[in-house]
């Protein structure tokens, strides 16, 4: 979920890189800021939301990620961007908790660790390619293109997910309209044949 759910520091950054040093280090401080207690906010916020279709929610509460790379893209007030990266924040921290929730709920214990790996490694395997072409795209076609155009790419990329059928039938606690079985845990049953002697 993370490469579309967030665009890469470098290309959030470059709009900041136009502006003197003292000023630039205030503003990105105070949007840094905002988005963190976005993110507190919402991780307690997403104590008291139970959606029926947490992927479909999650994905779409992801798309708050992007107002703030417009408002980059446009030099609007670092005032104004700290608030829409506060909400960002709140929003990504609410999204994360129903993501990882449902991962949980949706995959069987033993195989947990390797399926949680491979999200991970998909999450942020990207990431350094992004931060790798974010200057020199800039640099070849304007700040303001990257930043705006990153923004329809994952709000592109995130209608894509949603309009997976699997991600809408997904259900709270089960596999569309059936609850995911517990794997069987401890004993193994007898064969047949040996149980039908005793």
């Amino acid at each position: 979920m993370a490469p579309v759910a967030y665009a890469p520091p470098g290309a959030r950054g470059v709009e900041a890189a136009e502006l003197p040093a003292q000023a630039r280090s205030s503003a990105w401080a105070l949007i840094a800021a905002a988005f963190g207690v976005g993110s507190v906010l919402g991780n307690v916020a997403a104590i008291h939301l139970h959606p029926e279709r947490p992927l479909v929610v999650a994905y779409l509460l992801c798309m708050a990620s992007t107002p703030s790379l417009v408002l980059l893209g446009f030099a609007a007030p670092a005032p104004a961007i700290a608030a829409a990266e506060l909400v960002a924040g709140l929003c990504i921290g609410v999204s994360g908790v129903l993501y990882e929730t449902t991962l949980q709920q949706q995959v069987p214990r033993e195989a947990f660790g390797r399926v949680a790996s491979w999200d991970w490694m998909g999450s942020t395997a990207l990431r350094p390619i992004g931060l790798a072409v974010a200057g020199p795209l800039a640099a070849a076609v304007g700040t303001r293109a990257v930043l705006v155009g990153g923004a329809a790419v994952t709000v592109a990329s995130l209608l894509c997910l949603v309009a997976v059928p699997e991600v809408r039938s997904m259900r709270a606690g089960g596999t569309g309209a059936e609850a995911v079985v517990t794997p069987f845990v401890g004993e193994e049953p007898l064969p047949e044949d040996q149980a039908l002697e005793m």
